[in-house]
């Protein structure tokens, strides 16, 4: 994806990324699957890995919330 054919509308509304507002599709499926799974994993650890505004963060924080995760933010946002 390396253009972003879709018009970001900015409301004014609180992010939450939770599970309910995550939309599974062909592309996400099998990442989404596997963390609803857990811990039933055959391995302890999960890499996620996608283009810009794929989901990774809403996969991750619905992670943080069925694992009670510790979440780390590599980059710091820039204001």
């Amino acid at each position: 994806m390396s253009e972003l054919n879709q018009l970001l509308l900015d409301f004014d509304h609180n992010i939450e990324f939770n599970e309910h507002d995550y939309y599974v599709s062909r592309s996400n499926y099998l990442a989404f699957n596997l963390i609803q799974n857990w811990p039933k994993w055959e391995r302890k650890i999960l890499n996620i890995s996608g283009d810009t505004f794929s989901g990774k963060t809403h996969l991750a924080k619905i992670f943080q919330d069925k694992s009670n995760a510790l979440y780390f933010h590599l980059f710091p946002e820039i204001s």
